[in-house]
């Protein structure tokens, strides 16, 4: 077990560190969310890598309470806990679209907060509760069920409860969400299994939107597998919604990386990067 579980069993991925990885750590990470001391700071406690319709939840209970809504995750795990990096499931530079897209639904966008892993690593759960109460200035918070946290995971959702409620803090626990058609709970591990298994129906039924992979400046119609800024589907034929006003049509996924097979390929600007939202696989 590693030092921390900051999720349902089922949600942990050794990878989503890197996620966050360009993301500077804030200095003052320690001062207080909320500008108005007496509204206080609604915050979702998780690793928020997917960004799937279970975060999202998580994200509207605190988004209906009347302070600022949070999402606070942790920076550095990879590094500090020996992890193997992978390629993050959402694109650094494409976390702001789904927020926002979540704000147009909530009424307010949810705002992101990465602790460095490496200062918080050694805290018990007393310690952790006492930061957020305290320094962060948190009125209440939400989690998932089957949610541990501190050193060694020693806290669990009852000592989060119980003790949150003593420190002034409202506590919620949410039941995991599951697939849009009633599958399995959702899970960010889900969602990287069924992503590398090009199956666009689970993965859709997870994130509650199409899976997007970003690509590098520099990237073409075809462009190698070290363009990718997220993870890609498994390799096959799909169908896909290309960006920069290319509009619909096929990708090919390989060992090698990318390739467009037809699109608007004029309106594809070479070098220029982009993405393709991948809607369905046409050869499985």
């Amino acid at each position: 077990m590693s030092d921390w579980q900051l999720a349902h069993p089922a949600t942990l991925d050794p990878s989503s560190s890197q996620a966050h990885a360009q993301a500077p750590f804030p200095a003052d990470w320690r001062a207080r969310l909320s500008p108005d001391p007496a509204a206080g700071a609604w915050v979702a406690l998780g690793k928020f890598d997917a960004l799937h319709r279970g975060h999202a939840a998580l994200a509207a209970w605190a988004a209906a309470r009347p302070g600022v809504p949070w999402l606070i995750s942790f920076s550095g795990m990879a590094a500090v806990l020996g992890w193997r990096e992978r390629l993050p499931l959402v694109a650094p530079g494409d976390r702001a679209r789904i927020l926002s897209a979540w704000g147009k639904e909530f009424g307010v966008t949810p705002r992101e907060l990465r602790i460095p892993f490496a200062e918080v690593r050694g805290m018990d759960p007393e310690a952790f509760l006492r930061l957020l109460s305290k320094d962060l200035g948190v009125a209440g918070v939400v989690v998932g069920e089957g949610f541990r946290f501190g050193y060694k995971a020693a806290g669990d959702t009852e000592f989060l409860a119980r003790r949150g409620a003593q420190l002034g803090m409202e506590v919620c626990i949410q039941e995991l969400v599951t697939g849009a058609e009633g599958e399995e709970a959702v899970s960010s591990s889900r969602v990287r299994d069924m992503l590398a298994q090009g199956d666009l129906r689970a993965v859709r039924s997870c994130l509650g939107r199409p899976h997007r992979l970003v690509l590098a400046e520099g990237a073409n119609i075809e462009c190698p597998s070290a363009a990718f800024l997220n993870q890609p589907p498994g390799p096959g034929l799909y169908a896909v919604e290309l960006g920069a006003g290319a509009g619909a049509g096929q990708a090919r996924i390989s060992a090698r990386g990318l390739e467009i097979l037809a699109a608007n390929q004029s309106a594809w600007e070479p070098g220029r990067g982009g993405h393709v939202d991948f809607l369905e696989r046409l050869d499985g």
